[in-house]
């Protein structure tokens, strides 16, 4: 009996063990800018974002393009994205550390002016799923939202974005699809539990915001988690299967 239960612990465990999970990281940064005064803004270098991360893709101009986007270990994936707005702009405070401040200071503009615009990110592996943090600041108090869809789910969030920088607010998150009850203060959206292997994020309808309603793209962050079985765990599942019989 002791043996049987010993063994069938054993069992559970490296089960256990082979169910962990590894966190795949992808972040793009829109650099904006200032037109013709500084028309590419600054590229982040360093571990940014409400999801710590490192190997930011930097992507530049009102249309574009990047394939095969690096994940946060520095392995290319099959990912690509691409964009589409009217503008690009620069509140110009970052700090040069190529982190946090300088990814929340470059942004698509006007993303809801001449469209439609869209951000598209092709290539998802998600595995068991993925969450999606989307990035926004201004200088000036502004009413906001974004529309994030896979072809499975289909969420809009919105939030009040109170002009305040990164480094007097840190991250703000929302996930706030009920503007009744009054709006969220956010610099970030967080999408979650999408599992479809295309993304488009597009800007909603003005829902007669109170105030200024403007939307734009500082950068974003997919959060993948991703089932990684480790050879010791099946080496140990085997040799307890192997000891299970051989007691029989």
């Amino acid at each position: 009996m002791k043996t049987k239960t010993f063994i069938t612990a054993a069992l559970l465990a490296t089960a256990m063990h082979a169910s962990a999970a590894t966190t795949s990281i992808i972040s793009v940064n829109f650099q904006g800018g200032l037109n013709g005064a500084a028309p590419t803004g600054t590229a982040v270098t360093s571990t940014a974002g409400y999801v710590p991360a490192d190997n930011w893709n930097n992507a530049t101009g009102t249309t574009g393009a990047v394939s095969n986007l690096i994940s946060s270990t520095g392995t290319a994936t099959s990912t690509d994205v691409t964009w589409t707005t009217n503008n690009l702009w620069d509140l110009a405070n970052g700090d040069g550390n190529g982190g946090d401040q300088d990814m929340m200071s470059g942004y698509l503009d006007n993303f809801d002016v001449n469209g439609p615009h869209a951000i598209t990110i092709s290539g998802l592996q998600p595995n068991k799923g993925y969450d999606i943090y989307v990035y926004f600041n201004r200088a000036d108090p502004t009413y906001t939202g974004l529309s994030a869809t896979d072809g499975i789910s289909n969420n809009t969030y919105y939030g009040f974005d109170n002009g305040s920088s990164y480094a007097t607010n840190g991250y703000l998150l929302s996930s706030d699809d009920n503007i009744a009850d009054g709006w969220t203060t956010a610099n970030v959206f967080l999408f979650e539990d999408y599992t479809g292997s295309t993304l488009t994020i597009t800007d909603p309808a003005n829902p007669s915001a109170p105030g200024t309603w403007k939307v734009y793209v500082q950068g974003i962050q997919i959060v993948m988690t991703v089932p990684e079985p480790s050879s010791t765990a099946l080496l140990g599942l085997g040799l307890s299967t192997l000891l299970l019989r051989r007691r029989r």
